[in-house]
């Protein structure tokens, strides 16, 4: 069915449930005066279907979608959150021409995307934290951690889809990813990472795992030479410089050597830098570059030196 379409501006702070159907809200605006200055919480109920455009969603507290196929959809414009909780089976789309501003300051509640977050817009987290559970392949829109004291919390490595993260100063992500097994598992994410914020690597062994399992971490393929000059903090789990085959070193610099060349590494106590292993005869005699490496009770190997 066609959505209803709301063109009324959305005022003051009381509560907006979508219990059925789909609302579409079209309010545009000239001026600031005219744009829509709601701060109440937004509810979508399973079934049903909420979309914005030019930011007619306003300043609000709360946004949840619940499970049951509930979706938000923001078209274009600046939408601000308090924070928000997409439900397991909610979606939260953000298309190309729109932002979600995440200014999370209610600790009482964590901000969280279980659901599927999808679209090529920008979620952008300005302030506090907001967790994404789950693998989104339809998100190709860039998320940012825009704030002094923000932070992008994922579940899955491939949590924040195909495109870019990227830090401002202040600024994390922290790749909170556990085992699957009780195997020696790697952990790379799908998005590159720009910006000079800091990534926090905490990826952990599976309950009962191996005692020599190791949970490595790893940035995206398309990691680019200096695009991220911020910190790699180490925090749990292993982060290597090493070389993943022989030959000639200058064509097979891997993603963590690029995202590191201009970087910080911080080695935590429970964290491990490999520099070399000794399964790559050739390539482990080459130099490795990082900006600064700061050593605060981890581990750092060169292997078959």
């Amino acid at each position: 069915s066609q959505p209803t379409d709301l063109a009324a501006r959305i005022a003051a702070g009381g509560g907006l449930t979508i219990a059925d159907g789909s609302v579409r809200l079209t309010h545009t605006y000239q001026s600031e005066d005219e744009k829509s200055n709601y701060t109440g919480e937004p509810t979508v109920k399973a079934g049903a279907s909420l979309a914005a455009v030019d930011a007619a969603l306003g300043n609000t507290s709360w946004a949840t979608v619940e499970d049951g196929g509930a979706s938000l959809t923001l078209e274009s414009g600046v939408n601000t959150v308090g924070g928000l909780t997409i439900a397991e089976g909610g979606v939260l789309s953000i298309a190309e021409d729109a932002t979600l501003a995440v200014a999370h300051t209610n600790t009482s509640r964590a901000a969280v995307i279980n659901g599927v977050l999808s679209g090529s817009g920008t979620l952008s987290v300005t302030e506090g934290s907001v967790i994404v559970s789950n693998a989104n392949a339809g998100f190709t829109g860039v998320a940012k951690a825009s704030g002094a004291s923000s932070e992008i919390v994922i579940h899955d490595a491939g949590a924040l889809g195909t495109s870019e993260t990227n830090l401002s100063s202040g600024g994390t992500l922290t790749v909170d990813v556990d085992a699957t097994s009780g195997a020696t598992e790697a952990v790379k994410i799908t998005n590159r990472v720009t910006g000079d914020g800091t990534v926090k690597v905490a990826v952990a062994t599976a309950a009962g795992a191996d005692p020599d399992a190791e949970v490595i971490f790893s940035f995206a393929d398309d990691q680019a030479s200096g695009a991220f000059t911020g910190v790699i903090d180490i925090t749990d789990g292993v982060f290597s410089l090493a070389y993943e085959e022989d030959g000639d070193p200058r064509n097979d610099y891997t993603a963590n050597q690029l995202a590191a060349e201009h970087s910080e590494i911080v080695v935590r106590s429970e964290g491990n830098l490999y520099v070399s292993t000794n399964t790559h005869p050739i390539n482990r005699f080459y130099d490795k570059e990082v900006g600064a490496l700061t050593l605060d009770g981890g581990n750092i190997y060169f292997g078959g030196l």
